[in-house]
């Protein structure tokens, strides 16, 4: 009766730590394709996100290379304006969070969740999409 008792304990406990192993590591894996671009799944892409991380700190040479090319009146006027803004605003980016995507042929679409602090102390959250075309964000909404 004993040695039963064990018998079961023991493949229960067995069988409980098999199921948990086998969901991280299949959850694991599915990530793992889902962000590699694999089975047509679209992952976050190093060109959007480079040019999340150069908008939010407000450094328009961060983002100039993966940016449609821009007339020298228009690049000035940026520049100017984010000069300006870096004076007056201060937004701190609290978290970046890429939501998902998706593409048809070369344009692919990225979403992204924002959390800024503005100079009142108060948190906004904020979404964008950015469309992207031939290694170049064309379109940020």
């Amino acid at each position: 009766m004993v040695g039963l008792r064990r018998l079961i304990g023991g493949s229960a406990g067995t069988l409980l730590v098999g199921v948990l192993a086998g969901f991280v590591i299949s959850s694991a894996v599915g990530v793992f394709i889902q962000d590699s671009g694999l089975f047509g799944a679209s992952g976050e892409s190093p060109i959007a996100h480079a040019y999340m991380l150069g908008y939010l700190q407000r450094d328009p040479n961060a983002i100039v290379g993966i940016r449609p090319n821009q007339s020298i009146a228009q690049r000035a006027a940026e520049l100017q304006g984010a000069d300006a803004s870096r004076a007056t605003a201060s937004i701190q980016p609290l978290s970046l969070t890429y939501i998902g995507g998706g593409s048809v042929g070369s344009y692919s679409v990225h979403i992204y969740a924002v959390d800024l602090r503005n100079a009142q102390g108060v948190d906004q959250f904020f979404s964008f999409a950015l469309t992207v075309a031939g290694g170049k964000v064309i379109r940020r909404e």
